[in-house]
C-alpha cells in the first residue's frame, strides 16, 4: 500500500539539511480506508515516509529507533494537498542519527518531528 502513496518530485541538499518536494497520490489505497469519504494522510504513513526519505539521504536502510517528539499541526487532505515539502536535518554520531523533520506547503506547517534513527 505504501508503494503508491507518494512520489519524490525533487530533492536538494545543503550541508546536513535535505529538502524533498513530495507528490501525494490521492488515489492511493490508504485513503480508501483512512477515512472513506473524508481522507487524511495517517501519521503512521508520514513516519514511514520520513523513514524512507532518511534512508535515501543517508544512503542506507534505516529504522526509526524512537520518536522523541511529534506534532501533527494540521490535517493533510489528499483532495486538497497533492504536493508538499519535507525538510530533514540529520546529525550523525557513532551511536545513532538524530533527525528533525518538517512537513509544509507554502506557508503552512503540517507536521514537525524529532526522531532517532538506527
Amino acid at each position: 500500500m505504501f508503494s503508491d502513496l507518494f512520489q519524490i518530485q525533487s530533492h536538494s541538499q545543503e550541508g546536513e539539511s535535505h529538502r524533498w518536494e513530495v507528490g501525494l497520490n490521492p488515489e492511493s489505497g490508504i485513503f480508501k480506508v483512512h477515512f472513506p469519504g473524508n481522507p487524511i494522510l495517517p501519521g503512521a504513513c508520514q513516519l514511514e515516509m520520513f523513514r524512507q526519505l532518511a534512508g535515501e539521504a543517508l544512503g542506507k536502510d534505516v529504522d526509526i529507533a524512537s520518536v522523541n517528539n511529534i506534532k501533527y499541526l494540521a490535517l493533510i487532505d489528499p483532495r486538497e494537498i497533492q504536493r508538499f515539502a519535507v525538510t530533514g536535518t540529520f546529525a550523525v554520531t557513532e551511536d545513532a542519527t538524530k533527525c528533525t523533520v518538517v512537513v509544509s506547503s507554502d506557508e503552512k506547517t503540517y507536521t514537525k518531528a524529532s526522531l532517532t534513527l538506527k
